[in-house]
């Protein structure tokens, strides 16, 4: 059985410090977190207006 570990979302500027390094550009948050983990939920589609 395999698990798929991530979160929902990336881009948090309250990660910073914390998570990502302090001086690390909103851009570049998201090649760093696919370092670390495999997968993570973009909740764009699910919570648009139809």
């Amino acid at each position: 059985m395999n698990f798929w570990i991530g979160t929902s979302g990336f881009q948090y500027a309250e990660w910073k410090g914390n998570f990502y390094p302090e001086a690390l550009p909103t851009a570049k948050m998201l090649p760093f977190y696919a370092e670390r983990f495999a997968t993570t939920e973009i909740n764009y589609t699910f919570h648009r207006i139809p």
